[in-house]
């Protein structure tokens, strides 16, 4: 296996954790409409971050505060294009 390229490694506090959902439609119009509020799963917010990472379907055993470690690792392009 080759090495990784570069890897970036940080630590951040956790500053949310949510439930997300979406709301979709199964038919109906107007008053008839029928809708359901699906879960998207669980989402952890880290601090000087805009987004929010998915964690899962279960709720994550975390609380606000926590630290966590992220690590991202960089490969080479792969000289062929996936299949």
């Amino acid at each position: 296996m080759e090495s990784p390229k570069a890897e970036v490694a940080f630590r951040a506090a956790v500053v949310a954790i949510e439930q997300k959902f979406t709301r979709r439609w199964h038919g109906g119009i107007g008053s008839n409409a029928i809708f359901s509020e699906d879960s998207l799963g669980w989402f952890v917010g880290l601090e000087n971050s805009y987004e929010f990472l998915h964690v899962g379907y279960e709720k994550p055993n975390i609380e606000i505060g926590d630290i966590a470690t992220i690590r991202i690792t960089f490969n080479a392009k792969p000289s062929q294009p996936p299949v």
